[in-house]
């Protein structure tokens, strides 16, 4: 029988949280391309690295780039409004179209989230939906089209290729894993008969039932939201595309 004084045996565990986890993909926007790095006010926030969950301060783990991400806001919006921690995987890599994402038989033998690439970025995204497990993650949240409006993509080859890329993402997370397609193609070179047809591609292929309409920042445009190059985002850019990803989300799965 032990003595209730007395201390038989201590362990120190780390910190943890069970919540809501998100893996978030796409080109610079869904990445660290935001001229501010940002950080989350809750400590309820945490980002996946290669090896371990970590404080989700930008530049989030993973994805490309070295600056501000809409993640940290986004997050911290949730937790206030779910009361519940918030944990982030970012793959998103800049300048990638979507075919970019699809599914190719080329693999190389080293791990793929460690690899930056324009041409082959399907594995990091398999990754990290392994990384999380079956059911998980939440969702997928999509924020990508840009590359595309400048190569003059037509709506059915964007939303033939992008539901290539869920049906993939889905037999690789080894469940129906539901997406977030964020309405967003607007870049400084395209006409806007070419932004407009990625957009309308993102908007036709949410079903509402495992497809969701991301948020639409398509109108966050000036130097108002914008960087000096007019398109990425400045840090109100990114906190505004960061509480409308948790709109969404909300909206999704936790209406009332």
């Amino acid at each position: 029988m032990q003595d209730p004084g007395n201390i038989a045996n201590s362990v120190i565990v780390s910190h943890v949280g069970v919540g809501e986890v998100f893996v978030t993909a796409g080109q610079s926007n869904s990445a660290n391309s935001g001229t501010t790095p940002l950080a989350p006010l809750s400590p309820l926030v945490s980002a996946r690295s290669l090896t371990a969950w970590q404080p989700a301060k930008d530049p989030q783990p993973i994805a490309g780039g070295v600056g501000g991400s809409p993640w940290p806001p986004m997050a911290d919006a949730l937790v206030e409004a779910l009361h519940v921690p918030v944990g982030l995987i970012s793959v998103g890599v800049g300048g990638t179209p979507v075919a970019s994402w699809m599914p190719s038989k080329k693999r190389p033998r080293w791990k793929w989230l460690a690899r930056l690439t324009r041409t082959n970025n399907f594995p990091r995204l398999e990754d990290a939906l392994k990384m999380a497990g079956v059911k998980g993650a939440r969702a997928v949240l999509w924020h990508q089209g840009e590359s595309d409006a400048i190569e003059g993509t037509s709506k059915d080859v964007y939303m033939s290729r992008l539901q290539a890329v869920i049906d993939a993402s889905r037999a690789a997370a080894g469940w129906n894993i539901p997406w977030l397609v964020a309405r967003g193609s607007f870049h400084t070179t395209p006409t806007p008969e070419r932004i407009d047809a990625i957009v309308e591609a993102q908007k036709s292929i949410v079903d509402n039932k495992t497809i969701f309409p991301g948020p639409d920042t398509n109108d966050l445009t000036g130097l108002k939201w914008r960087a000096a190059d007019l398109v990425h985002f400045n840090e109100a850019g990114l906190v505004e595309h960061g509480n409308r990803w948790a709109k969404a989300i909300l909206s999704a799965f936790f209406r009332a």
